[in-house]
């Protein structure tokens, strides 16, 4: 006969499910979708930053980004998974 495995969870756990569950979703459909690039404009309108922000960041090259031409182009789901980093970081950092 197969045995079932049994899986014991701390209350710790327990309250993260909802949050974790929250971040697989959110990084599911990101890998779902297909990628859009974007420009500085619409990179600052993603991040709610201005564009001089979103410039700054490349410069000290803390965002990934590509130059092209005159100008800089970033992939959507590339500045999705640098900001989810970026606030789990922050996350980490309060606690």
């Amino acid at each position: 006969m197969g045995q079932s495995k049994q899986f014991i969870l701390d209350l710790g756990t327990l309250e993260q499910l909802p949050d974790l569950l929250q971040r697989l979703d959110q990084a599911l459909s990101v890998l779902e979708s297909p990628d859009v690039i974007l420009n500085t404009a619409g990179a600052a309108a993603l991040l709610n930053v201005s564009e001089g922000e979103i410039r700054s960041l490349v410069a000290t090259r803390d965002l990934p980004a590509c130059a092209i031409g005159n100008g800089w182009r970033f992939s959507r789901r590339e500045l999705l998974a640098w900001f989810n980093r970026r606030a789990h970081e922050n996350l980490s950092q309060d606690v």
